[in-house]
């Protein structure tokens, strides 16, 4: 029986694409929830740094970072809620977040 491939080894190379498959799916789909997370990490640092760039105003209305809101200056980070919120008040209470006396 020259030549031929043995039933325990063709048993074991597909016992092995499938268990690489299974690892590919589930690095993929960890893949996709860890960027989901990251996303609105950089959301919130994008935050930081629209509120900041307008705190150096002195929050004047008329110089918004863009001359818009963070919602339209970030629109990438329109879909949470969080960011259509972005105010005077919350950017002050994010850069200042210990009250003064």
């Amino acid at each position: 029986m020259k030549g031929e491939l043995p039933v325990p080894y063709i048993v074991a190379i597909v016992i092995a694409i499938i268990v690489i498959a299974l690892l590919v799916v589930f690095f993929l789909l960890y893949y996709n929830q860890s960027t989901n997370v990251s996303s609105e990490t950089i959301c919130r640092t994008k935050e930081v740094s629209y509120c900041t760039q307008w705190a150096m105003t002195g929050y004047d209305i008329d110089k918004q970072p863009g001359s818009k809101a963070f919602s339209e200056w970030a629109p990438d980070c329109a879909s949470y809620s969080w960011a259509k919120s972005v105010s005077m008040t919350a950017c002050k209470a994010l850069l200042n977040p210990l009250p003064t006396s």
